[in-house]
């Protein structure tokens, strides 16, 4: 029997911006959250400490509305 093809739940789209996937939900909880920015900062001053050259920046994640760090 052949397979049928059901249409799309969602558009296809070429930038991925406003399609969201489990997969980049799943990143969101396995990263390490702050409350606010400044908390995140804190982290990052801390972790240059150690490490000099290591440059990380904080971003609001509009998932969990709480501030991650990223190195990108």
């Amino acid at each position: 029997m052949p397979r049928k093809n059901y249409p799309r739940s969602q558009p296809v789209q070429k930038n991925r911006q406003p399609l969201t996937t489990v997969h980049e939900l799943n990143n969101c909880h396995q990263k390490r959250r702050f409350s606010t920015q400044q908390q995140a900062e804190r982290e990052i001053a801390s972790r240059q400490l150690t490490d000099p050259q290591l440059l990380l920046a904080t971003y609001k994640c509009h998932w969990c509305g709480g501030w991650h760090l990223t190195s990108r």
